[in-house]
């Protein structure tokens, strides 16, 4: 891959970066104008499998190495999209960033329920790459970056955010990995509590 192909992807990783945190931080300040520290939320209907492919599309690195799996036809969510979308763009890059290039990065959509509220799920797993594997104890920690990941950029707020905002949305955020590799799962009520 040619070094101008990897300057125009961060280029464009950093311009949708910026994009992503200005609409949080106008939400945050708008909830602070009215007093109240929950994140104000935009309720749409959003399907989630092409908001997954636009995040992928956005990629060639992810084009190149991302598979998605479709368990079957997933009803929509009435969630934030925006908020959603940064959840799922962090969680893909840092698949892509952490694991070992050569192997696939898997994300699997599928129905579930918890207790009685229907929900989806997004399973995202890679093989772990030359960082290593994350402490899970400290995986969601502000600024916690795994010792082997010092080598490449980050602020270690990625899947603290990410966790943060799947529960202002009523859902979770979770690592499980397997014994061969790094999984996170987030799973999201189908429509607000």
């Amino acid at each position: 891959v040619s070094q101008s192909r990897y300057a125009e992807e961060n280029l464009q990783h950093a311009q949708r970066a910026l994009h992503d945190m200005k609409a949080i931080i106008d939400r945050c300040v708008q909830a602070d104008q009215l007093g109240n520290v929950t994140l104000i939320q935009d309720v749409q209907t959003v399907d989630l499998q092409p908001l997954v492919q636009r995040q992928i599309k956005a990629s060639p690195t992810a084009q190149e190495r991302v598979q998605v799996l479709v368990a079957a036809q997933l009803p929509s969510l009435q969630i934030d999209q925006q908020l959603l979308e940064v959840i799922v763009k962090n969680l893909i890059d840092n698949a892509l960033r952490y694991s070992d290039p050569v192997t696939p990065i898997t994300i699997t959509l599928l129905q579930q329920s918890r207790g009685q509220q229907p929900g989806l799920v997004l399973r995202i797993a890679n093989t772990p790459g030359l960082s290593g594997w994350p402490d899970e104890h400290k995986i969601f920690a502000k600024y916690y970056r795994a010792p082997g990941a010092h080598r490449d950029s980050g602020s270690g707020l990625g899947l603290y955010l990410s966790r943060q905002l799947a529960q202002s949305m009523g859902g979770t955020l979770d690592y499980q990995p397997s014994t061969h590799q790094v999984e996170f799962v987030l799973w999201l009520p189908q429509s607000p509590t």
